[in-house]
């Protein structure tokens, strides 16, 4: 459809109705009190959003494409407060992980169809992405909706098969950084169900079924794929793949050359021009990619203050997923810290966007200390 701000549009089409039968319900105050138990997830990003706009009268922001770039984290924190409010809904209190599954499947299958056809969705021929179109973003797509289709807090052979499909969908991205962080939530899984398995009969039956399902599955269809797949079959695919085994294997030193190290040194020096206040909002070094670093991101184009507002968003929410014991969304949190030493784009991320707004409802309305109404009538055994 011809509609100039999709993501908006579905997302207020879907939370109109929660918004009216709560306005009608009690004039909207258990909605409200559902975004004031979410301010520490709120606030900070809207600190963010002013920052943003106000370095955006800065004499070297990007003012281009009709100033797309300086209204970008308004829009995002828009949709923010629409997945709040959406997640308030009944519906998606019973069957968010539902919702989540179905959406990896999908990502995970237009993934695999760019392996086959490569370029079906991908701007790169050698690098798997699906519907993203980017690897890397495609990557980090699927591993957000993997830590939101989990449960962790008990082992199940469902969440074996997310961990499954969501390991083979980031290999054929071929997206190290991802691959890394995929591999400490693995871990991170792993650890949790053995705590909880304490009898040595559960831990060995745990272990055996995991290990069962890396050597006589994952492995075997990973190897077939780079075996029989026209996109590993070049030569930029075979090289990274070798990359990601040297990798595997704690040999590291293709880094030294990468050209992101460089670009840290390049950013670097920007930031050294004006350390405190930035060069602007949508600043972009003349003649250089992109930073690949919200890190620096941030701070090259907001300054110190853009930088500690982002820091402040990432301690925040993962204290508000503490206070509620919510060890999905520490994960999550934790995940998206570790994405931003590569990726800068992650404010401007839907899926992550989306999740921290749904998570972030769903950890506070599923803990004890929520009033009863503001709870699903029956809540799902899923």
């Amino acid at each position: 459809m011809p509609i100039p701000y999709p993501s908006f549009f579905l997302l207020f089409v879907l939370f109109a109705p929660v918004f009216v039968k709560n306005l009608v319900k009690n004039f909207a105050r258990d909605l409200l009190r559902v975004y004031q138990c979410t301010r520490r997830i709120t606030i900070p990003f809207g600190i963010i959003v002013i920052i943003s706009l106000l370095w955006g009268l800065h004499p070297e922001a990007y003012w281009d494409e009709n100033g797309r770039f300086i209204y970008f984290n308004l829009y995002h924190f828009v949709l923010l407060i629409l997945s709040i409010g959406l997640a308030f809904s009944e519906i998606v209190q019973k069957y968010y992980r539902v919702i989540i599954l179905t959406a990896l499947i999908a990502a995970s299958i237009s993934i695999g169809v760019d392996v086959v056809n490569p370029g079906t969705y991908s701007y790169q021929t050698t690098r798997a992405s699906g519907f993203i179109g980017n690897a890397n973003e495609g990557a980090l797509v699927v591993l957000y909706l993997a830590i939101g289709s989990i449960n962790w807090k008990k082992n199940d052979l469902l969440n074996l098969f997310v961990l499954s499909i969501t390991g083979l969908a980031i290999f054929a991205t071929l997206s190290m950084g991802t691959l890394a962080l995929f591999l400490i939530a693995l871990a991170t899984y792993i650890l949790l169900m053995l705590k909880q398995n304490s009898t040595v009969m559960k831990n060995a039956g745990f272990i055996i079924i995991f290990f069962s399902l890396i050597s006589y599955i994952v492995i075997p269809m990973a190897m077939d794929t780079v075996s029989n797949s026209d996109m590993f079959s070049h030569v930029d695919s075979q090289n990274r793949v070798d990359e990601l085994f040297n990798m595997g294997h704690g040999d590291l030193t293709f880094v030294e050359d990468h050209d992101r190290i460089r670009l840290i040194k390049v950013y670097m020096e920007f930031i050294m021009e004006a350390p405190l206040l930035g060069h602007g909002t949508g600043f972009t070094p003349p003649d250089e990619n992109e930073s690949h670093n919200i890190y620096l991101w941030q701070w090259v184009q907001n300054g110190l203050p853009g930088l500690l507002a982002y820091l402040a968003l990432m301690v925040y929410s993962f204290y508000h997923f503490m206070i509620l014991k919510d060890i999905r969304g520490m994960v999550f949190i934790c995940v998206i810290f570790g994405a931003g030493f590569f990726d800068h784009n992650l404010l401007n991320s839907k899926t992550f966007i989306g999740l921290l707004g749904i998570l972030g409802t769903v950890a506070y309305l599923e803990n004890s200390n929520a009033p009863k109404r503001l709870r699903p009538r029956e809540k799902s055994t899923w």
